[in-house]
């Protein structure tokens, strides 16, 4: 604080402010902080002990010249919140960054999004975390941070293998190859320079060491992609402009319709919806809502007006997938996978036709990343089931007519009724226009 270091000496402290910044200006509720500290085991004073850490957080973080600690980190009905908007976080900078890049590389403007991915990537001065015992939460946290900086490292790449730079990559990717051992997009990206390089005998090399490795550790052989482009190395294929393409997106896709401008009411229900997509519930995993209702109460219109707002939460994309198809039936599970797949940038010829497949590629692509998904009209838990994301950090709405029981993970559940009077009204006279509501009142 005003350049001075304020890291609390006590570890446990320490694992209380680390999972405060990871979940920075949401609540983290009690529950949380106790399953991050003790596990399933927690002694049986666990709540006052943690109100002894947030003590000794906001003494250690206490302004000296002012005194103010209180306000650095509030107590809220059910847990603690870390307010830092003004405040500059290298995560929360990292990811801004990544952001921008991604949708710099999503416009083509490869030289601005690997300049924009570089700066990211200098952020990093360390391990997350690294002085921190962490729990199931922050174990979770430091991976998806890991992905994220791996996602960052292999899209900078990319862009400056697209814009010609090989010789001057070789060295990073040889490095990363020997630090990431099983990771097949970097070898890709060795295979490639060197082959451009005029160094067959290294891109085939690497080949072999990610085969061996894949075969010792896991039992598998390297994928499809891989192995055609050992082919063409073999065969001799100049290849001069571009990196193979990579499996997944290359920017942030944002598929909500433009919401109603003129929308009218239901504050309580947007509070609600907005409140519980935004807090950390007390149940690790994906945020669930569902919105119920009778038909036409205007569930995805108030869904669509939430969604909106939260758009800057939510910096890796917004997906909106109908469930029903335009004859009313339910549209199958796989159907609708295939959408989401090829919304954020896979071939839609190459993927598979099995569900299960077909969710395991959908939940790969949404680990490490920070995206709201919009499940329209559903049917039933059996068709939300296969498209839910597993991180943390993603938030899914569902819509419907039923109440959605059996579903995984921190659900909330929102039920859209009969429009108040008043409301109601305000809507007749936006339609109708108001010189017509006040003459005919009835």
């Amino acid at each position: 604080m005003n350049g001075e270091l304020r890291t609390p000496s006590a570890p446990m402290a320490r694992r209380v402010l680390a999972l405060l910044l990871a979940h920075a200006d949401r609540v983290v509720p009690m529950e949380l902080l106790i399953d991050e500290l003790w596990g399933e085991e927690p002694p049986k004073k666990a709540r006052k002990t943690v109100q002894t850490y947030i003590y000794q957080l906001r003494k250690t973080l206490c302004d000296e010249e002012s005194g103010q600690s209180q306000e650095l980190v509030e107590t809220h009905p059910h847990g603690y919140r870390l307010p830092l908007q003004d405040c500059r976080l290298d995560v929360r900078e990292f990811q801004n960054l990544l952001r921008e890049g991604r949708e710099a590389l999503a416009r083509g403007r490869a030289s601005e999004g690997a300049a924009l991915l570089r700066r990211g990537l200098e952020l990093w001065r360390g391990a997350p975390m690294e002085d921190v015992e962490a729990g199931p939460l922050l174990a979770a946290q430091t991976a998806r941070l890991e992905r994220l900086k791996i996602q960052a490292l292999e899209q900078r790449i990319a862009a400056d293998l697209a814009l010609g730079g090989n010789q001057s990559l070789l060295e990073e990717i040889r490095d990363l190859t020997h630090q990431y051992p099983l990771h097949e997009e970097f070898c890709a990206q060795l295979m490639t320079a060197a082959k451009r390089c005029g160094q067959r005998g290294e891109a085939l090399s690497a080949y072999a060491r990610l085969r061996r490795a894949m075969a010792e550790q896991l039992g598998l052989e390297p994928s499809t992609r891989l192995r055609e482009l050992q082919e063409r190395v073999l065969a001799g294929h100049d290849e001069q402009t571009h990196a193979p393409a990579r499996t997944g997106a290359a920017g942030a896709p944002f598929q909500l319709p433009p919401a109603i401008g003129d929308f009218v009411g239901r504050r309580d229900e947007l509070e609600r919806i907005e409140r519980a997509v935004r807090e950390t519930g007390p149940v690790p995993g994906v945020r669930i809502v569902t919105v119920t209702g009778a038909p036409g109460m205007g569930k995805t219109q108030i869904a669509l007006q939430v969604a909106h707002r939260l758009r800057k939460d939510f910096p890796d994309g917004q997906l909106k997938a109908s469930l029903h198809m335009e004859d009313g039936t339910a549209q199958p599970p796989a159907e609708t996978l295939k959408e989401l797949l090829a919304a954020v940038g896979h071939d839609r010829r190459s993927l598979p036709e099995r569900t299960d497949d077909l969710a395991r590629m959908f939940r790969s692509w949404a680990a490490g990343r920070r995206f709201l998904l919009l499940l329209d009209d559903a049917a039933g838990r059996d068709e939300v089931l296969p498209l839910l994301p597993a991180g943390v950090d993603n938030a899914v709405i569902v819509t419907s007519r039923w109440r959605m029981i059996g579903l995984p993970g921190a659900v909330t559940s929102v039920e859209v009724g009969l429009l108040p009077e008043a409301d109601g009204r305000r809507l007749l006279a936006r339609v109708a226009g108001a010189d017509r509501t006040a003459r005919e009142p009835e």
